[in-house]
Formats: structure tokens, C-alpha cells, sequence
């Protein structure tokens, strides 16, 4: 779909396909030792994934200095977003 809501020329509505991914991520960040420490590699990771068009926020408790809990989504009329979100899933698991 276009940005105004519409779909390109030619195509459809029962030809509309909707593709999303969700991923939570359990990220580690060994060298905070502070919340001051925390945000400026988190914040630098946010926007990079919002760059991309994936959708962020942090969840999970807050009061953890070394660990912070990442909702990462993206909805797309392409597979190709949804497959970069369960590829990065992969990774972080290792």
C-alpha cells in the first residue's frame, strides 16, 4: 500500500498480502554501569531500527542496569523486513 492508504495501480484489494514480524529481544550490556552508560548504545540501536521502518519500544522492568528488554515489530506488504526480524532473531540467540 501506498503512504496515503491505497494501494498501487493495478492491484487488487483480494491481492493484498500482509506480512508482520515481532520479536522480543533480551539484550546484555556488559559495560553499563549506569542508566547514563545504558542509553547512549541503546539509543543508537533504536534508531538505527527505526531507520529501517521496524517499530521499537522498551518493555520489560526498567530497573535493570545490564539488561534491557526490546519489542521490535514491522508490518510489511513484503516478506523481506519480516524475514531481516527472524534473522536477527537468530543472531541474538547465539
Amino acid at each position: 500500500m501506498s503512504r496515503q492508504g491505497m494501494p498501487p495501480a493495478g492491484v487488487e484489494m483480494d491481492d493484498v498480502r500482509v506480512y508482520t514480524g515481532t520479536l522480543i529481544a533480551d539484550l546484555v550490556l556488559q559495560e553499563a554501569h549506569s542508566l547514563k552508560d545504558r542509553r547512549k548504545p541503546l539509543r543508537a540501536l533504536v534508531q538505527r531500527l527505526r531507520n529501517h521502518d521496524f517499530s521499537v519500544a522498551q518493555v520489560g522492568p526498567a530497573d535493570l542496569m545490564r539488561r534491557v528488554f526490546l519489542a521490535i515489530s514491522v508490518v510489511s506488504m513484503l516478506v523481506v523486513p519480516v524475514l531481516y526480524c527472524a534473522v536477527a532473531e537468530i543472531k541474538l540467540r547465539k
